[in-house]
C-alpha cells in the first residue's frame, strides 16, 4: 500500500566559491542583507501542494518524544540545524520565528529542559530522530492543508553532510559568494579570486560536496545545476524576491561581495 509522500530535504546555504567556505570564527564570513532576506523568505514561504516530496512505501505513525509544540506552531516549515548553528543565533532569534527549529545535539535532554518556554524549538540527538519528528507529529499536524510545508537543512557542515547521505536530500539552494574585486561578474570572479574570502569552515568531498561545481554521477544519483527558470519554478516567487537581469542567475553586489542564488537538484 502506498502511503503519504514523505517531505524531501532542501539544503540552503551561502558559500564562497569555488572552495565552498561557509564560516569564520563561528559566524558568517560576510554580512549580506539581501541574502539574509532571501533565506528568511525561502524558509518561511508557503509552497504549492505536492511540492518537494519523495515517495514513501508506507505512512508513518512514529512520534518523537523530543517535544510537542502546539499544533498551530507545527503548521510551519521546518529548519534543521546543528547545535553550533543554534548557538550562533542571537538569543531573541532562538528559535528562528515562523519556522519549527529542529536542533541536532548530544545534549538534547538538557536543552529541551532549558528552552521549554520556547515553543517552536525541538531538540533531537540525530538526523534520524529529526526525520521521525518530521514524519510523525509534524506530518500529522500539517496533513490536508492547502499548502505544503518544506524541510530545510541550514547547517553546519556536519549536518549538511548527514543530510546529503540521505536519499531524501533532493535540492541544494546555494548562494555563491565571491569578493568584489572589480571583475565583470561572479563567473569570472569565481575563477580568479573566489578563494580570497577568509574562511575556516569548508564543505568538501568529506561533507558530500564532491559534485560541486561540475556535477557528479554517484550511487545516489546525479547532482545538476539547474537554470534560473527552474529556480523560479521551485520557489513561490510571489513570496520570494529574486533579482532580475539579462544574464543567467543575476548577481547582487553588497559590502564588497558579489553573489547569486542558484539551484542544484539530485536526479536519480
Amino acid at each position: 500500500m502506498v502511503g503519504t509522500p514523505k517531505p524531501s530535504l532542501t539544503l540552503i546555504l551561502a558559500a564562497s566559491v569555488p572552495h565552498l567556505g561557509i564560516g569564520l570564527n563561528g559566524s558568517l564570513p560576510w554580512r549580506l542583507s539581501r541574502e539574509l532576506k532571501y533565506f528568511k523568505q525561502v524558509t518561511t514561504a508557503r509552497y504549492p501542494p505536492l511540492s518537494g516530496t519523495v515517495p514513501s512505501s508506507s505512512s508513518s505513525s512514529s512520534s518523537s518524544s523530543s517535544s510537542n509544540p502546539a499544533s498551530t506552531q507545527l503548521d510551519q516549515n521546518v529548519v534543521i540545524m546543528g547545535r553550533r548553528t543554534w548557538d550562533s543565533l542571537p538569543p531573541k532569534m532562538q528559535p528562528l520565528p515562523g519556522r519549527i527549529n529542529v536542533v541536532l545535539t548530544s545534549a538534547a535532554d538538557a536543552l529541551r529542559e532549558k528552552h521549554a518556554h520556547k515553543p517552536g524549538a525541538v531538540f533531537v540527538s540525530s538526523l534520524a530522530e529529526a526525520l521521525e519528528f518530521v514524519d510523525g507529529p509534524w506530518a500529522q499536524a500539517t496533513e490536508g492543508k492547502s499548502h505544503t510545508r518544506q524541510v530545510f537543512v541550514i547547517g553546519g557542515a556536519q549536518v549538511y553532510a548527514a543530510a546529503l547521505r540521505s536519499p531524501r536530500a533532493t535540492r541544494v539552494l546555494l548562494t555563491e559568494v565571491v569578493r568584489d574585486d572589480g571583475t565583470e561578474n561572479v563567473e569570472k570572479n569565481h575563477q580568479a579570486n573566489g578563494g580570497a574570502i577568509e574562511c575556516d569552515t569548508f564543505l568538501g568531498p568529506e561533507e558530500g560536496f564532491a559534485w560541486y561545481p561540475h556535477g557528479e554521477q554517484g550511487s545516489s544519483g546525479f547532482w545538476r545545476r539547474e537554470s534560473e527558470s527552474e529556480l523560479r519554478l521551485a520557489l513561490p516567487v510571489d513570496q520570494v524576491e529574486l533579482p532580475s537581469g539579462d544574464e543567467e542567475y543575476p548577481e547582487l553586489v553588497e559590502n564588497g561581495f558579489r553573489y547569486r542564488f542558484t539551484l542544484w537538484t539530485r536526479r536519480t
